[in-house]
């Protein structure tokens, strides 16, 4: 069994219903790849250590994932790739 942490950080300025559906979606394709999402942690707004796009803070949120062997973050990736 492999255990992965995805941190995903997205812009300070969505909504708390954006975040949530987004970090829904993501849950989503997890699972769909044959993982498990076994925790869930918001960590809300935090500063960044140095300025992104002239943004100073971001949103955190953190997955805890479970797989049997195969990685089911490919597609994961390609989307938070095409997510700035």
């Amino acid at each position: 069994m492999r255990t992965y942490e995805l941190v995903i950080l997205a812009d300070p300025r969505l909504t708390d219903e954006e975040m949530v559906s987004m970090t829904e979606d993501y849950k989503k394709m997890i699972t769909a790849g044959g993982a498990a999402v076994t925790k869930e942690e918001s960590w809300g707004r935090r500063k960044l250590a140095y300025p992104i796009g002239k943004m100073n803070e971001g949103r955190y949120v953190l997955l805890g994932v479970e797989t049997d062997g195969k990685s089911p973050l490919p597609e994961v990736e390609l989307r938070l790739r095409q997510n700035d």
